[in-house]
């Protein structure tokens, strides 16, 4: 599945990617992959549970995934999780509070996060204060809905 959806990506995005890990030089238009690999994920019964930066690689603005450790299975759009204890928390893990039945906006937020930390390089909870600086930017608008009640991963 993982080369199916890199193959996608690639006609999609009419690249030819080199691939890094290089996360610090990220931008919001990275956003428009990572919607990309989500809606990709949905089409096939399958989302992510929240955003791991280390579950990517990355090429000039563009998001890969490169393992599916953290993606599940779409059940009513709703998924399982139950994080692993064995396996060591990512410095770069957006992962709002969980509980093991979760609807897939649960990842939405996560997304959302991940948008925060593009913009600042902060992983903290995000507050009005916070995103005052980017009050009535796209990245403010599309974390606003992110992390709405009803969230939504729309980025115009």
């Amino acid at each position: 599945m993982l080369k199916e959806l890199r193959a996608a990506q690639i006609a999609y995005f009419k690249i030819k990617p080199d691939l890094h890990t290089r996360y610090k030089t990220l931008k919001v238009e990275c956003i428009y992959s990572l919607i990309f690999i989500i809606s990709f994920l949905e089409k096939k019964g399958m989302s992510l549970s929240h955003i791991c930066l280390t579950d990517f690689e990355v090429y000039d603005q563009y998001l890969f995934l490169k393992h599916d450790e953290h993606v599940v299975k779409l059940e009513d759009d709703y998924y399982m999780y139950e994080p692993n204890s064995k396996i060591k928390t990512a410095p770069l893990e957006f992962m709002p509070p969980t509980h093991s039945h979760m609807h897939k906006s649960h990842l939405y937020k996560s997304v959302g996060q991940f948008m925060f930390w593009v913009l600042t390089h902060k992983n903290v909870a995000v507050t009005d204060q916070e995103l005052e600086p980017f009050y009535y930017t796209k990245p403010y608008f599309f974390i606003k809905n992110a992390l709405s009640n009803e969230p939504s991963l729309i980025y115009l």
